[in-house]
């Protein structure tokens, strides 16, 4: 008879291996995975200040002598929509700022002409922003 074992399984070394690819493939993938619900949640900010944007400019139209409101609420009461876009993370509504222009305006001795809409972004701490004389929206690092 020999002394030869038959042995068999995976060494110490290689499990250890294993697991370190394993550890970087999950470290890799939820990096990833992490950066794409980032972007997907600074994308649904994007659109909803889009939306805002036209929802401020189809009441601008409609308006004799052409103004903007005075706060986002005019909107709801005006019927031109159900409710104000919250944030995707927060939920809270104020995170779209919304800023009538001139400073000052009442829409009854100044007229609200124009606008700025903004909003956070978490890319780098940007914003989006819009304003009513432009066409495309910019991110402001």
């Amino acid at each position: 008879m020999s002394n030869v074992r038959n042995r068999s399984g995976f060494s110490l070394i290689e499990i250890i291996v294993v697991v370190v690819i394993i550890s970087i493939l999950v470290a890799i993938g939820s990096t990833s995975y992490t950066t794409y619900v980032e972007k997907g949640r600074d994308d649904r900010r994007i659109l909803d200040v889009e939306m805002l944007r036209e929802v401020l400019e189809k009441y601008y139209s409609n308006q004799a002598g052409g103004f903007y409101p005075l706060d986002t609420s005019d909107l709801i009461v005006g019927g031109y929509m159900q409710r104000r876009p919250a944030d995707p993370v927060t939920n809270q509504q104020g995170a779209y700022r919304y800023t009538p222009l001139p400073t000052g305006c009442d829409n009854a001795t100044i007229y609200c002409s124009d606008y700025t809409l903004e909003v956070d972004l978490e890319r780098k701490g940007s914003q989006y922003a819009v304003s009513s004389n432009e066409i495309n929206g910019t991110i402001v690092p």
